[in-house]
């Protein structure tokens, strides 16, 4: 049974790897290895970094990147502290070691900043930052 479940969808993301990918096969404009190859890296990006799943459900909380290759758990007993943050422009899309962890990002700048008791942070961006941080909380031993 889940808690929580939400995806978010980086269209924005989307649209600008669409973008570079016409832009750099309009200027190529031949069958070559390099322009095979750019598609070939621009797609894999795209199946990768389209959406991020974020579930809390078991006592646990997970998330996968895209059609899930890149994905994370935490024990829910594991989490020391919750809040909800805005993360910089420069913090970017993607997955980024940040100065305090690493954070998960597919669009916009709201996220949630997750302190674990070893000492490791994780932000997990998403579009409902208050609701993802509230249902962590719910699930925090008190």
């Amino acid at each position: 049974m889940e808690d929580y479940y939400n995806v978010q969808y980086g269209f924005s993301f989307l649209y600008i790897i669409c973008l570079v990918i016409f832009i750099a096969l309009f200027i190529i404009k031949t069958s070559t290895i390099t322009s095979y190859f750019l598609f070939a890296i621009s797609v894999t990006i795209a199946v990768n970094f389209y959406s991020l799943s974020i579930t809390i459900a078991n006592s646990t909380i997970s998330w996968k990147m895209g059609i899930g290759f890149i994905s994370g758990t935490v024990d829910i007993e594991q989490i020391e502290h919750v809040d909800s943050v805005t993360n910089p422009w420069y913090s970017g899309w993607g997955i980024r070691e940040i100065s305090n962890g690493k954070l998960y990002n597919v669009s916009g700048f709201e996220a949630v900043h997750i302190t674990l008791k070893n000492g490791k942070n994780i932000r997990l961006g998403t579009n409902e930052p208050d609701k993802l941080q509230s249902a962590i909380q719910n699930q925090l031993p008190q």
